[in-house]
């Protein structure tokens, strides 16, 4: 019934456009509704869904953050590239 369920909740779909901040806001606020275990979300807008992940933290969901992270809520972990590491990688290939 889990797998069941996460399979569920993997294939709702997000906003239709990737920067649309009121949409990913709607669908955090039925994450919550449904009282999801945790939620992963690769944020579009680092300050305008600041206050939405932290409410989700509220209600003691954690929540991973993809790609960019938020600015002043306490997630559980973030996922993302050190684009300033990987582009001395890059130079260092170059160089080679």
């Amino acid at each position: 019934m889990l797998l069941v369920n996460l399979i569920s909740l993997c294939s709702k779909k997000g906003p239709v456009i990737e920067n649309d901040a009121t949409g990913q806001m709607d669908v955090i606020d039925t994450f919550i509704s449904m009282e999801v275990d945790a939620l992963m979300v690769a944020p579009c807008d680092s300050q305008l869904l600041n206050d939405p992940i932290k409410k989700v933290i509220s209600n003691n969901i954690p929540v991973i953050t993809v790609d960019t992270d938020v600015t002043n809520a306490q997630v559980l972990s973030h996922i993302g590239t050190n684009n300033y590491e990987a582009s001395k990688t890059v130079a260092r290939w170059i160089v080679e």
